[in-house]
């Protein structure tokens, strides 16, 4: 009779009682040929547990064995297994010799049927008849899977690594008889073997709260696990007296709501796991603190991570700040505890500090410089076997009188880590107020990763009581570099209560000595301070003497005196020093590329000075290498009311900001603060934060070890970008990267003029390659008042001198003007070159007597030609040379053609000259007018209808750099107005190498779409979805001029109809006609002939005669 079994671990009660269980083996690795598989139609294994083995898992049992388990690993679903049979013999061996599969004769019969397997953990088979264990061999088992079929779901077991204790056979379509070969396994399952059991069961296990812990709510929910033993329920005492009273006895229930809890009071409780056999009365009494007095919880979140005790790594570290708002209380800090939400295994070597700082945000630094100043409160080694609040003693107090609470642990797990099971509740949404590092095999060097998730902690505060006891923090307070005449601060120092009543410090009792740079409020007192209060003597300094200054501050109290030592280094007049940090953040400029662009920001709280200018500025360089390609600045400053960048195209306009310095940076080998004074002073007016933005332009790069310093900060100060290619435009920056850091600084204030000065910048403007003809610009001139009252100027102030002056011009509608402090007007400047080559003229601006000189320059390219682009990128346009075909449209601005009412009759590319490019040589092109500015999407092609072809033939590409020419056989007159796109198919079957192509430019839009194929040849009717490319290929057009007259062009100039059939029609071919001059192109019927020996054999279409064709037509 077939049996059909779904397994579980109580079936074991079948007709023996309750099982003892005996388990061998605990790994984590998973496989699925022992005991069977059914990746195969059939399958059958051998497999020994060793007499020592079932000696030390304790089984001994003379009633036999009536159950085995195996550990699933996965999650199979009703997964039937039919035909399933398992043996069992006594043994003496200890391994296999080999992995031959061998007989059962011999073996005793214990199970014979079908087997389901659903859901994962353990699952248990029970025996059809127990096996008479002698309760000293080893074992052996055999398991044949006769199912027969292979369907999926099918169950993988948990294993151990063993060697020649398990071998397997696995076979199609028929059973793998004995004797044959097969596989010795490298693990063997994990395997629960059981007997019948005459004792109680187990002791529960605890699963929460914790054993000695602490429970800070109205009800609590105790819960246990099973033990083992099979109990069958459980007998609850629970109560505030040791022994504990009964409660109830909740039968098969493994958890209780225990409601009402007092406060101040300690519970104890026990469960008592019963069976037919009995009580088991030796269980552990587990006990907890109900909401004792003075218990402070900071953070209500829900949402695990592995911090602060992770060891996911051989080294992690982790701290939080909670600000005196968030703790709420003051006194003697005497434990703190996390809440763990999933139990560990493990033993974590712990340190724990506690500290208070100014910032309510953590600063990124490295975890030794953080903790220098902490106090180490409380170490070990600590395992969270438990769910719920764990909280450590400290060996002292920690005397908390307010600040922000700085909190950090130290795990020193070792190696590459693991075993991180364990998880704690945390809150987010609390910005860069929670910081980790993490290393494997060394402790972390890093400056750590900040984020918003905050740990939840609990503190005890112990009580207040006694007579008032005051004390006193900061026992020091250093206010660092101070600014000359600036007020810094205030500093606050925290007067605290930490004894029962009240005491009361009048203004009498505080004096000051030493430097009278500092001061304090002194009409705050009295300061009345109840038990737990706390107040504060607001501390300033006011620098007037440069150099070091001390005082003490000192608090007379109850017979002691509490001295508080002030410090401070004023700077000289003049110097404002911003960031003391090591960090490479790859600002100012970023060495490591060979173009970059960055604006930084500073506070106006941090300047503390106003209407003065910022003369020079200097940026700390490492020294580690000389900085011979990164020496080519271009410094911008301006007022902004920005305290961070809020996004990656966040740029400031560069119209809102003025060029102070263009120049040669010496950035020698040696650890150096850079000076760099500036062309122009720039007035800052001390209530706006300052933005610098400095370019670097000279190609190369240094290297990735030296850079300039930087300091971390808790927003988004600077934003930055770089390339290898592209030098930054400041009027269009590229999406950016947003770094919450700021390069250390100097700046060298001077005293602004009482009379206005003039400042200008630049003092030289190239325009560089101008179109012959088009107004070229506007660059810009920007002329500033450094100096007081009122700077007026006209546009009579203002003329251009020179040979070529009569091609350069500014506008006139900006003046006039009358500029305050600090104020600037930008002169827009334009050229319009009449003649071809080099010209240059001078600016001259004429004020108070002087004359202030801008050199104009431009080098105006032969009449006709337009030059579009000088990058060195390889974007495979305007053909794939190492495909066979391509297509690709790209895009040109009318802002960059400037060029009206003439036609485009010769293009050139940019060749690389790396190879010949035989195999690209068959080109066509086309050209039209658009309004696109950039394709939108990968199938955004502009319908070829909309575009004339110019071109098709044949191109020469030869193994040499140059301009590759292409004369086009139609000319295209351009409008002037529009947008130009071209074009260009290449149908030569073939490819060169990816090493050969076209110049490129990138650009910030999708100016251009391609595609290629090596099989197909795109059609330009009908293009596949392409790629959409931010750039496009170098180019220059050459244009001539319309004809007044008409002027007919024919293409294409032959026609080869191919093979056809005797007297069948051919399929239509066109040829284009247009007017490439101006007027009217008449044409008629008769004025189309065709001619030649087999003209009768031709035809063309004459309905669509007469044609009245004008310019472009």
């Amino acid at each position: 009779m077939r049996k059909h079994m779904l397994l579980f671990l109580l079936i074991l009660a079948i007709s023996f009682g309750f099982a003892a269980t005996y388990q061998i083996g605990d790994g984590t690795m998973t496989q699925s040929n022992v005991p069977f598989t059914v990746l195969w139609d059939y399958s059958t294994s051998k497999f020994i547990y060793t007499a020592a083995e079932l000696a030390a898992a304790g089984l001994n049992s003379p009633e036999g064995l009536i159950s085995i388990g195996f550990e699933i690993s996965n999650s199979p679903v009703n997964y039937l297994m039919e035909d399933q049979y398992i043996y069992i013999r006594h043994t003496d061996l200890t391994e296999y010799d080999d992995a031959q599969m061998i007989s059962p004769d011999g073996f005793t019969l214990v199970y014979d049927g079908d087997i389901t397997f659903d859901g994962g953990g353990w699952t248990y088979i029970t025996f059809d008849s127990p096996f008479p264990y002698d309760g000293s061999s080893g074992i052996e088992m055999v398991w044949q899977n006769r199912d027969g079929n292979y369907v999926t779901g099918y169950p993988n077991f948990r294993s151990h690594s063993m060697s020649n204790v398990a071998a397997y056979k696995n076979q199609d379509n028929s059973f793998p008889e004995p004797p044959i070969a097969g596989t010795m396994s490298t693990s063997r399952p994990n395997t629960i073997l059981a007997s019948p059991q005459v004792d109680p069961p187990n002791a529960a296990t605890l699963v929460a709260p914790a054993d000695g812990g602490l429970v800070v709510a109205e009800n609590v929910t105790l819960s246990w696990a099973d033990g083992g033993g099979f109990p069958t329920g459980y007998k609850l005492y629970a109560g505030t007296s040791n022994p504990p009273a009964f409660i109830a006895d909740l039968g098969d229930v493994s958890s209780y709501e225990l409601t009402d809890l007092g406060e101040e009071v300690t519970y104890y409780w026990k469960v008592v796991p019963y069976n037919d056999n009995g009580d088991q009365t030796d269980v552990p009494t587990w006990s907890f603190d109900a909401n004792p007095e003075g218990m402070v919880i900071v953070g209500d979140g829900t949402l695990e991570q592995r911090y602060p005790f992770g060891h996911l790594y051989g080294f992690e570290r982790s701290a939080a700040v909670y600000p005196f708002e968030d703790v709420g209380a003051i006194g003697a800090i005497e434990g703190i505890g996390w809440e763990c939400t999933v139990a560990g295994s493990v033993p974590v070597p712990y340190k724990i500090y506690i500290g208070t700082i100014d910032e309510t945000e953590v600063t990124q630094q490295l975890f030794d410089d953080m903790v220098e100043d902490m106090v180490l409160v409380s170490e070990g080694d600590y395992t969270f076997t438990a769910t719920g609040w764990h909280v450590f003693d400290f060996d002292a107090p920690f005397i908390y009188t307010g600040g922000n609470l700085l909190v950090a642990v130290e795990v020193n797990y070792g190696g590459g880590g693991g075993n991180a099971t364990e998880r704690f509740t945390y809150t987010s949404g609390n910005t860069n107020k929670h910081i980790y590092w993490q290393a494997d095999n060394n402790p972390p060097t890093t400056q750590g990763v900040r984020n918003a998730n905050r740990p939840n902690i609990m503190m005890q505060f112990g009580e207040l009581t006694g007579d008032p006891e005051l004390a006193v923090s900061p026992a020091s307070i250093n206010f660092g570099e101070a600014i000359f005449g600036a007020t810094i601060g205030p500093r606050n120092i925290s007067l605290s209560n930490i004894g029962g009543g009240s005491l009361t410090i009048a203004a009498s009792d505080v004096s000051l000595s030493g430097s009278p740079q500092f001061d304090y409020d002194s009409s705050i007192f009295p300061l009345v301070i109840g038990s737990a209060e706390t107040m504060t003597i607001p501390v300033t300094l006011i620098g007037t003497i440069e150099g070091p200054a001390t005082a003490t501050l000192t608090i007379s109290f109850g017979g002691e005196d509490f001295d508080i030592e002030l410090s401070a280094n004023v700077l000289p007049d003049g110097l404002v020093v911003i960031g003391d940090g090591t960090a490479n953040n790859y600002m100012p400029v970023n060495v490591w590329y060979g173009y970059s662009y960055a604006q930084m920001l500073y506070r106006a709280d941090e300047i503390l000075t106003e209407g003065r200018q910022i003369e020079k500025v200097a940026y700390h360089w490492n020294g580690v290498a000389a900085g011979v390609s990164s020496d080519e600045w271009t410094i911008y400053m301006g007022h902004t009311d920005k305290d961070a960048f809020d996004s990656t195209t966040d740029w400031i306009d560069i119209d809102e900001l003025t060029e102070v310095y263009q120049g040669t940076v010496n950035i020698p080998a040696e650890n150096m603060w850079i000076e760099i004074m500036l062309n122009m002073p720039f007035v800052y007016n001390g209530e706006d934060n300052l933005v610098i933005a400095v370019r670097e332009t000279h190609a190369g790069n240094d290297g990735n070890a030296a850079f300039f310093y930087n300091t971390p900060s808790t927003t988004g100060r600077s934003l930055r970008c770089q390339s290898d290619s592209i030098v930054p435009d400041p009027e269009n920056p590229p999406t950016g990267t947003l770094t919450a850091a700021h390069p250390n600084i100097r700046m060298y204030f001077g005293d602004v003029a009482e009379n206005p000065v003039l400042g200008y910048s630049p003092e030289s403007i190239d325009f560089g390659e101008a179109i012959f003809g088009a107004e070229v610009g506007p660059r810009n001139v920007m002329i500033m008042n450094q100096g007081g009252g009122f700077l007026d100027l006209t546009a009579n102030d203002i003329e251009i001198t020179g040979t070529d002056a009569a091609m350069f011009s500014f506008d006139e509608d900006v003046f006039p003007v009358s500029l305050e402090t600090g104020e600037n007007v930008f002169v827009p400047v334009y050229v319009t070159g009449t003649v071809e080559g080099l010209v240059s003229a001078t600016l001259i601006i004429s004020y108070d007597g002087d004359e202030y000189e801008v050199e104009l320059s431009a080098n105006i390219l032969p009449d006709g030609l337009v030059v579009i682009g000088d990058g060195t990128a390889n974007n495979n346009m305007p053909v794939n040379t190492f495909y066979g075909y391509s297509y690709a449209q790209m895009l040109y601005m009318a802002d960059e053609i400037m060029t009206e009412g003439r036609q485009i009759e010769k293009v050139a590319y940019h060749w690389n000259g790396a190879g010949a490019a035989p195999n690209t040589s068959q080109w066509t092109i086309f050209m039209g007018h658009t309004d696109k500015t950039a394709f939108d999407t990968t199938s955004d092609w502009i319908d070829v209808d909309n575009l004339t072809q110019v071109y098709q033939g044949f191109v020469d590409i030869p193994a040499e750099e140059m301009w590759i020419e292409i004369e086009l056989n139609l000319p295209f007159v351009y409008n002037g107005d529009d947008n130009l796109v071209i074009a260009v198919r290449e149908s030569e079957s073939g490819y060169d190498a990816s090493t050969r192509f076209f110049y490129n430019t990138p650009s910030t839009t999708g100016r251009s779409i391609r595609c290629q194929s090596d099989s197909i040849i795109p059609n330009p009717a009908d293009p596949p979805l392409g790629t959409l490319m931010a750039a496009h290929p170098n180019i220059r057009m050459y244009f001539g001029d319309v004809p007044d007259n008409p002027v007919i062009s024919v293409f294409p100039d032959n026609i080869d109809f191919g093979t056809i059939f005797f007297d069948a029609e051919s399929d239509v071919k066109n040829v284009t006609v247009m007017n490439v001059g101006g007027g009217t192109l008449q044409l008629g019927a008769t004025d189309v002939e065709i001619t030649g020996t087999n003209a009768a054999l031709f035809s063309f279409d004459d309905s669509g005669f007469p044609f009245a064709l004008e310019t472009a037509e």
